[in-house]
């Protein structure tokens, strides 16, 4: 499967594709310079599946990704990994927030429903994090709608893709999907030392991933 990696200046980016390429994954990057991708539409056609790393700052920071997972959101398998997470979140209507407490390299236990991702792991899987911000789940008021603009060339989306929480750390959502669109995303870092199962979570992906492009084309 050919998997599109967007690279957020992370240290952490190769880390992450190792893991995709011994799931299986053939593997491109193609870095943030923090402007549009001339060539995305052609870079999308050639994939199977995308994924969003890590990086600094706040989604809306990337007013270009934004665009870019509004954009191809449902039409490609996408798997997010934290800033990944966040701006998928954004996308679909949630607001970001400062955790309750800054993690950065700590070892956190997460409470997980068994699903996508999770499947076949133990409850209170160990996870690495890194970050100060999380996910919160939306309001469903104008308010809330209106304080994630668009960007000016486009109308104000009326209903946004639902996520479901599949990971939870003391109240804080570490996991979201959307399997119907092929949207997975997790706020830790599955690549991380400090998270002994991420290998058998990448792996996951990828099956999942292989499965929605099956199924979407037989749709």
């Amino acid at each position: 499967m050919r998997v599109l990696f967007i690279d957020n200046l992370d240290s952490f980016t190769f880390n992450l594709v190792h893991c995709l390429e011994v799931a299986g994954a053939d593997v491109e990057v193609l870095r943030n310079e923090g402007e549009d991708w001339p060539h995305l539409a052609e870079k999308m056609a050639e994939c199977d599946a995308w994924a969003v790393g890590p990086g600094p700052g706040r989604p809306q920071d990337y007013p270009h990704l934004i665009r870019a997972i509004q954009q191809y959101l449902g039409k490609k398998p996408l798997l997010g990994i934290c800033l990944g997470q966040q701006a998928i979140a954004q996308v679909c209507g949630w607001q970001i927030e400062h955790a309750h407490f800054p993690m950065h390299g700590k070892p956190s236990l997460i409470e997980h429903q068994g699903t996508g991702l999770f499947e076949s792991l133990p409850q209170h899987v160990q996870v690495g994090r890194y970050h100060s911000l999380v996910v919160l789940e939306p309001v469903a008021t104008d308010a809330v709608l209106a304080s994630i603009a668009p960007h000016p060339s486009e109308n104000k989306p009326k209903n946004r893709p639902s996520l479901h929480v599949d990971a939870r750390c003391d109240g804080e959502v570490m996991a979201l999907s959307n399997p119907a669109l092929g949207v997975w995303a997790v706020q830790f870092h599955p690549e991380s030392v400090l998270t002994p199962e991420g290998q058998l979570m990448i792996n996951r992906w990828v099956s999942l991933a292989a499965n929605f492009c099956v199924t979407s084309s037989k749709a």
